[in-house]
Formats: structure tokens, C-alpha cells, sequence
């Protein structure tokens, strides 16, 4: 485990359909650092147990999560949002609106569109037990172990298809292409899998091109879920990023 003394908070943000449980190997090693839940992907824990219908709609959920929890006698904790596929169109979209409130952004398998595939849509509504297989075998390559699969087979489970299915209609609307010119400047990496097929690597380097002063790193045999199945060498490059921070 890894026990940061920089005073940087990083705060880990999940993709759709999964809930914090999935950055466990990212909380093992960064001790003391915060892989929240988004509200609905864990009802019984929340009392607000409804999730969000747009990636707006998380960004101010989140915002007001962040405020409440990093916020100490009026001074504001240093926050450095990691974000996940969805959480990381949140992360984006956190970071166009309320930009000062970050001293960091790490981007991972995500990108500025996430269109899905609307057969994945209806069959998400229809039979979510099916869809959920699609989901998580298209998430990993082939050499990855049975059970790590069937870990995020399980997580995605939990999560009322309701609130999976309203995830994935959120990142089908979401585009921010048009408006990464304006983020703030913001110490910036961007993390994609060379075999992910879900958020294809093609859109980190989009990201990486059209973020001012943005590092791109792209980890081969990697697939969609890369921090799981590369847990390893994506805490490594987490780290040596956070150690650049002024």
C-alpha cells in the first residue's frame, strides 16, 4: 500500500453499471483514498437510492458529495478525480463546470462521446442477466482470469438494471467533443487500453490531442476494465503521476 503524504485526496469514480467495489486493487495500494458509490448502484446503502438519468446530473451529484466531504473548516481539500469509463465523462463534465474546485483529472478507458450500441440498449432492458455477459466479456481480453470476470460480473448484477440501463442511455447522450478547448488547465493523464473494445484506444488519444498539456498512456493487452485486469501497471502510472504534482 502506498500512504501519499502530497495532501492530494484521490477520489475514484465507477463506471456504468458498476459500483466502488470495482477499484479495489486501486484502494488496497493508495491507502486512505475514497472509491465512492454513485448514488442507486447500491440502494440499500443510500438513502438517496435513485440514480441519474444524464452525466450532468452525476457532475452535480458529485459536486455536492465533494463539497460535504472535502470540504475541512471552510478550506477546500486538494481533490484529483480519477474517473472510469462513465466516471470519467462525470470527471469531464465535473471538470467543464466546476473546474476550480480540482488539482488533478485521470481519465481512464473513457472518452469526450460514448455512444453504446442500441442492441446492447434493448437487450439491457429486456434480459439484463444477458446483457450484463456481453458487457463483461467485451470488458477484459481473453487471457484474463475466469474469476476476475466473474467479480465484475457479480458487481454489475447488484445494481438494479434500472440504473445500469439509465447509465448506459446517459453516456449514449453524452458529448463533450466540442468543448474540451475550454477545460481549465488542469494537470491531466489519460489512460486507455490497446485492447479495449468497449472505449477503443482511439478515443484516449483524442483526449490526450485536445486537453492542453494532457499525458497519454495506453497499456498494451489491456482491455476495457484495465483496472482490474492491470491493476498493477495502472497504480504504477497513477502514482508517478501524482508525484508530478507541484
Amino acid at each position: 500500500m502506498r500512504d501519499h503524504a502530497t495532501g492530494y485526496r484521490l477520489v475514484f469514480v465507477h463506471g456504468a453499471g458498476q459500483d466502488g467495489s470495482c477499484w479495489a486493487a486501486q484502494t488496497q495500494f493508495f491507502k486512505h483514498e475514497e472509491a465512492l458509490t454513485l448514488p442507486g448502484h447500491r440502494p440499500y446503502e443510500f438513502t438517496d437510492s435513485e440514480g441519474r438519468k444524464s452525466i450532468d446530473e452525476y457532475a452535480a451529484w458529485l459536486h455536492d458529495w465533494l463539497t460535504s466531504e472535502y470540504t475541512v473548516d471552510g478550506v477546500r481539500e486538494k481533490v484529483v478525480l480519477v474517473g472510469h469509463s462513465m466516471g470519467g465523462a462525470i470527471a469531464l463534465v465535473y471538470a467543464l463546470t466546476y473546474g476550480d474546485w480540482l488539482s488533478g483529472l485521470v481519465l481512464v478507458g473513457t472518452g469526450a462521446r460514448l455512444r453504446v450500441n442500441h442492441q446492447l440498449l434493448d437487450t439491457l432492458q429486456h434480459d439484463y442477466a444477458k446483457a450484463v455477459d456481453f458487457v463483461t466479456d467485451n470488458s477484459f481480453t481473453a487471457n484474463a482470469p475466469d474469476e476476475m470476470k466473474q467479480a465484475s460480473r457479480e458487481i454489475m448484477l447488484r445494481v438494479p438494471p434500472e440504473v445500469t440501463l439509465a447509465d448506459f442511455g446517459a453516456c449514449n447522450n453524452y458529448d463533450v467533443t466540442g468543448e474540451l478547448g475550454r477545460l481549465p488547465k488542469l494537470p491531466t493523464l489519460v489512460v486507455g487500453g490497446m485492447a479495449d473494445v468497449m472505449t477503443p484506444p482511439k478515443l484516449a488519444t483524442f483526449l490526450a490531442e485536445n486537453i492542453a498539456g494532457a499525458k497519454l498512456e495506453l497499456i498494451d493487452a489491456a482491455g476495457h476494465m484495465l483496472i482490474i485486469e492491470k491493476a498493477a501497471e495502472f497504480n504504477r502510472l497513477l502514482d508517478e503521476f501524482i508525484a508530478t504534482l507541484p
